[in-house]
């Protein structure tokens, strides 16, 4: 019984080997009942702490995972994650050694944060219980579960890993404090009203704030650090359905402002690659305008995908020409130094992002794309 998750945890991202797994999971469905519930509990609950252990170790964080789970299978199998990520919490003191981000991940989840260390069939036990499922029937979920995360490849670690932890964890040499005031305000006068006419007016302005801004902070940051030393990677989830329209609303966004992307659509989810208030403020625009965009679709009787193609179009050819203009007024003001220098941000984010993801095109994270 244990080689078959196992398996899963290996080979969970080899295509054709569904079929496999099908068979070896009506296997364990058939020969449960001559099983302990304790003993299933335990299989079940070692194989998922193992599995969340790896998971982090590749570089994934709670709410990714969470996401992933949403996004590509049902509540059991969510759930079960959750029942995982909380057993991990409860091990290895988070308390007292992860960073606060993690935290914030764990809070936003609702994790509960126990003082006991349980063990891992009494977990596992819960999770049944809460699902109201039988120990044969949790075998399913369990294997798709582990099948899924399995597949998974190994991504940038945008925080230190758990097995990094330690009182004297690195603190980040370049830290960043993103002023995001200006461009809130006007994204927010952009998603007052139904009417798409005003709502791009107020859009165009926002824009407008954030390549200045983003122009005077590279300028301005250039005399604290090497460019290429400031470039950070995140992670975008894309939520809801939709989401290879949302993944293009974010490029075209990003493409514009120094920000280069990677989308895996088939996890809901983008990397984007830049200096701190460049993805501060792209990811703000990206949240504004989808919500634009389903206003402006509940307004209209229109799709969602409809009226953001439609906004995918106007923002392209707004944001070129609004990059030009900028270009130029900053070459009059400051001279040819300051243009070359928005060059080289352009190229240290491309630089950072093709070491980060040297196969983008290849489809990595075993083909998620």
């Amino acid at each position: 019984m244990r080689p078959v998750l196992i398996a899963a945890i290996r080979h969970g991202g080899i295509k054709g080997i569904a079929e496999f797994f099908d068979r070896a999971v009506s296997a364990l469905e058939a020969m449960t009942p001559e099983l302990s519930d304790d003993l299933v509990d335990e299989i079940l609950g070692g194989v998922l702490f193992t599995q969340i252990v790896q998971m982090y170790d590749r570089g994934w964080q709670p709410r990714e995972l969470a996401h992933i789970a949403r996004h590509r299978l049902g509540r059991h199998e969510e759930s079960f994650l959750m029942t995982g990520i909380a057993m991990h919490a409860t091990c290895a003191s988070h308390r007292d050694l992860a960073p606060a981000e993690w935290l914030a991940q764990l809070h936003d989840l609702a994790v509960p944060q126990k003082d006991s260390r349980e063990a891992v069939q009494e977990w596992a036990a819960g999770w049944r219980a809460q699902a109201g499922l039988s120990t044969a029937a949790a075998w399913r979920p369990a294997t798709q579960l582990v099948g899924l995360l399995g597949g998974l490849d190994e991504v940038p670690a945008l925080l230190p890993l758990p097995c990094e932890w330690s009182e004297d964890v690195a603190v980040d040499p370049h830290p960043h404090f993103s002023d995001l005031t200006e461009l809130t305000a006007a994204l927010a006068e952009a998603e007052k009203g139904s009417d798409p006419r005003e709502a791009w007016e107020a859009t165009v302005t926002a824009h407008t704030v954030m390549a200045e801004r983003a122009f005077h902070a590279a300028i301005a940051d250039a005399k604290c650090a090497p460019l290429t030393a400031q470039v950070r990677s995140r992670r975008v989830l894309l939520d809801g359905p939709d989401a290879e329209t949302k993944a293009d609303l974010l490029r075209v966004i990003c493409e514009h402002n120094a920000v280069r992307t990677a989308s895996f659509v088939g996890l809901g989810i983008s990397a984007i690659v830049g200096r701190p208030y460049d993805l501060d403020a792209a990811e703000a625009m990206y949240t504004s305008t989808v919500r634009q965009c389903e206003t402006w679709a509940a307004a209209s009787g229109d799709s969602f995908t409809a009226v953001a193609h439609e906004a995918l179009e106007r923002l392209d050819f707004m944001l070129e020409d609004r990059r030009e203009s900028l270009e130029e007024a900053v070459f009059e003001a400051n001279g040819r130094v300051a243009t070359r220098l928005l060059a080289q941000r352009d190229a240290a984010a491309s630089a950072v992002f093709e070491v980060l993801f040297p196969t983008a095109c290849e489809q990595p994270w075993n083909g998620a794309a």
